[in-house]
């Protein structure tokens, strides 16, 4: 049973990209099926948590969507920052990261999921998405975790369709 999703956002929320304007201000662009996907993730009872390195975006989207933003100025803290925050429910989260920096994250919770365009090892080891970073990922997730966290309503849905 799935009850939080944590996500890294360059690279799965994000694709990666970032623009700078002439002035010097760095924007990155969301995926709107993301947006809409993390309501009703939420709606159903799923805690989305986001994690990274750059604060100003990730607070503003973070109040966007009304989820928990936990900002990590090294990589390597982001497990110590999951574990005090979700301690034993880690058996019961899903992380989706897109590089090797999200290793022992990806390693240690309970689920692990890595867009198609994640850096190759990653590739090898975890469950890959159809999607890249960028292109809707929460959306899939979405569709992953309503499956895992009912199987049976999901074998129903297959037998109607």
């Amino acid at each position: 049973m799935i009850k939080n999703l944590v996500l890294d956002v360059d690279g799965v929320l994000t694709d990666g990209h970032f623009h700078v304007s002439d002035n010097g201000v760095i924007t990155k662009t969301f995926n709107c099926r993301d947006y809409d996907a993390i309501h009703r993730l939420q709606h159903i009872g799923i805690t989305v948590i986001l994690l990274s390195n750059d604060f100003h975006c990730l607070q503003y989207y973070a109040d966007a969507v009304g989820c928990e933003a936990i900002h990590v100025d090294f990589k390597l803290k982001k497990i110590d920052m999951l574990s005090n925050r979700l301690s034993e429910e880690l058996t019961q989260t899903l992380y989706c990261g897109d590089s090797l920096h999200d290793l022992d994250c990806l390693r240690t919770c309970g689920y692990a999921f890595v867009p198609r365009n994640a850096e190759y090892p990653l590739r090898l080891e975890f469950t890959v998405l159809k999607r890249n970073g960028g292109e809707g990922i929460v959306e899939e997730l979405e569709g992953n975790i309503k499956s895992i966290n009912n199987p049976n309503m999901y074998l129903v849905s297959l037998v109607l369709s």
